[in-house]
């Protein structure tokens, strides 16, 4: 299976260079209005289609904002724009003669970022609905028509130009902004009054307006996936152990005026063991003063047949948890950067425990693009987490999938707390877009009651069942290289190495988790060599996406049927997303995702390195689905 597996990763890994490489190289670069990037720019770039999806030539795109004089761009024959920005705060609008353009967006554009925006224009003299306010008389059919007002160049007009005037210019229409005064019928300009409304209906009026006022100014985006998932057993078997079973997830979210955005994200899964998750968060713009993220879950998983093998704990029909954490990035001063948070959560499964995690980081520019970097950080996790808590990226946070139980029954859960101490250097090599940034750093990590997960252990209990162990503490002394860079257009990749060792101490568990598994308990003193790599690109128009992630080390456990010393071993998560040309809305999008993975935790999760490494014969997922973003 590994032969096979790192095969499989090592052909991928070639076949996605190579395409994104011909995708990026194989296409004419767009005609760019502007400067070319310097010190501090960042770009945005898209494509413009009409209702019916197909490629609008000739659009303006202009932003307005940061640059002293507004930038535009043309798009071309397959309407795609690019711009070249200063960092800063921009207004960006879309207008082509011949096309009703609403389209006006705030956007931030950070030094070295690129930006992806499709944008929708619809055809003058198509359908559209008649909304007529109350009150408010429509012209008779003697009045002279009047003609559409002309589509100026705001590059040539020779009104002021600057932000709030162009702001003022350019209102969005509405036929739900409140009326309370209108002009009389025979044109005098005499005012008519509203007649007097009782209190039931000033109340229901005012709720009305006011949340009819918050929908329709409100810029709101988000998501609904309609996803299956399965699992296939280590052994490669082609048939699936379990059925697969449907999730439904749906995400939702806002600005926050000009400083942050809020969103909701709920998911759900019916079956025999149901569960469900909401996550509510609020970021804030990276380029505040403080820049903090506010993030409270709660996740509860339901045993609706009672199944003993899938809820053998304290409380043996339902599990739940909840978190709150909070973070922040302040910017001190232009060189110093402080990173500090603390998290705490509840498990119910765990008896009197409360879980307590800080942390604390610092960023100092030392030289011209060379950063110090120090971190201090302490987690407490419990024994299946991993069900529970919300990922550290923004794809979709499935409910809890797996049950667990203590490979001894006789033990209760335990938890695993990991400290870290790190210290090191960033170096970026350059000032463009593509230019990489290396980085080293020491490591080094202290867990106490490492947890070991071991699935496959009984032909009952199927792949979505496993079991947790505590085989030791354990103390992770390394150095970490580290690159990253833009690789092409659309292409971006990292690689981090890490070599060093590890001192263990063992638990009283050691005797029968070796027996059960010899592999996950090891020996007093143990060398590490850890390679993670990660790749991600996109088609120039943005409708595919593709990301690969693997990590290969040398002391990865072994199946439990299988003695021996810890291995060489790789995993990898495999996830591609594919646009369709259908449009649900004329502001929504339809796409298809695929998941392969056999990794069993989130790379960019903070918890130990031993976490991943102990865990044994870990399923395939297999997720595929819908998405419809919005």
């Amino acid at each position: 299976m590994p032969r096979r597996v790192a095969a499989f990763i090592g052909g991928s890994a070639w076949v996605l260079l190579a395409a994104a490489s011909a995708l990026a190289q194989g296409r004419t670069a767009p005609a760019l209005i502007g400067r070319q990037a310097s010190v501090g720019s960042g770009a945005i770039s898209g494509v413009v289609r009409d209702g019916e999806g197909r490629a609008v030539q000739g659009v303006s795109i202009l932003a307005l904002g940061a640059a002293p004089l507004p930038a535009m761009a043309r798009t071309d024959t397959s309407g795609r724009f690019d711009l070249t920005l200063p960092a800063g705060e921009y207004i960006l609008r879309a207008t082509r003669e011949g096309y009703v353009s609403t389209y006006r967006e705030p956007v931030r554009i950070q030094s070295s970022t690129t930006l992806q925006r499709n944008i929708t224009l619809v055809r003058q003299g198509a359908a559209r609905p008649t909304v007529m306010l109350a009150g408010v008389m429509t012209p008779s059919s003697q009045d002279e028509p009047r003609s559409p007002p002309a589509i100026l160049d705001p590059l040539l007009t020779d009104h002021p130009h600057d932000e709030a005037a162009w702001r003022l210019r350019h209102l969005p229409p509405t036929a739900l902004r409140d009326v309370g005064e209108t002009a009389a019928a025979d044109g005098s300009g005499a005012s008519q009054f509203r007649p007097h409304l009782s209190v039931i209906d000033w109340v229901m009026g005012e709720s009305t307006r006011a949340a009819t006022s918050f929908f329709t100014n409100t810029n709101f985006t988000g998501q609904i996936n309609f996803l299956t998932s399965g699992s296939l057993g280590a052994s490669g078997a082609v048939v699936p152990a379990v059925l697969p079973r449907g999730i439904a997830y749906a995400a939702i979210s806002a600005p926050v005026g000009s400083s942050g955005d809020w969103t909701v994200r709920a998911a759900m899964t019916p079956g025999n063991t149901s569960s469900w998750v909401l996550l509510g968060q609020y970021d804030a713009h990276p380029d505040q003063a403080h820049a903090f993220k506010v993030r409270l879950s709660y996740s509860s998983q339901l045993s609706a047949n009672g199944d003993p093998t899938a809820l053998a704990s304290v409380n043996d029909q339902a599990r739940s948890a909840g978190g709150l954490s909070v973070r922040d990035r302040w910017h001190v001063k232009p060189r110093l950067e402080l990173d500090y948070g603390v998290r705490l959560d509840r498990y119910d499964y765990v008896q009197g425990a409360d879980f307590f995690s800080p942390s604390l980081g610092a960023r100092l520019a030392v030289l011209p693009s060379t950063h110090l970097v120090v971190q201090a950080s302490q987690r407490e996790i419990a024994p299946g987490a991993d069900e529970f808590l919300p990922p550290p990226s923004a794809g979709p946070w499935l409910p809890p999938e797996r049950t667990f139980a203590p490979l001894l029954a006789t033990v209760p859960f335990r938890s695993e707390r990991v400290r870290d101490y790190e210290i090191g250097l960033e170096q970026e090599l350059g000032h463009s877009a593509f230019a990489p940034v290396l980085g080293v750093r020491r490591l080094r990590q202290s867990s106490s009651h490492q947890i070991a997960t071991l699935f496959g252990l009984d032909a009952e209990s199927g792949v979505g069942h496993y079991y947790v162990a505590d085989p030791g503490s354990v103390d992770v002394d390394v150095w970490v290289v580290r690159a990253s860079a833009r690789l092409f257009r659309s292409v971006r990749g990292s690689v981090e190495y890490a070599v060093g060792g590890a001192d263990w101490r063992a638990s009283g568990e050691a005797g029968p988790i070796a027996v059960a598994a010899p592999s996950v308990v090891r020996a007093s003193g143990e060398r590490m060599s850890d390679l993670t790599t990660l790749i991600e690109a996109a088609s120039p128009d943005g409708s595919t996406r593709v990301s690969l992630s693997y990590r290969a080390n040398n002391a990865f456990s072994r199946s439990a049927t299988v003695t021996g010393e810890p291995s060489l071993d790789g995993r990898f998560a495999f996830e591609p997303h594919q646009a369709l040309p259908v449009h649900p809305t004329a502001t929504s999008k339809l796409e298809l995702m695929l998941s392969v993975r056999n990794l069993f935790r989130d790379l960019a999760e903070m918890a130990s390195m031993y976490d991943e490494l102990l865990t044994v014969a870990p399923p395939l997922r297999i997720m595929a689905g819908v998405q419809v973003k919005f």
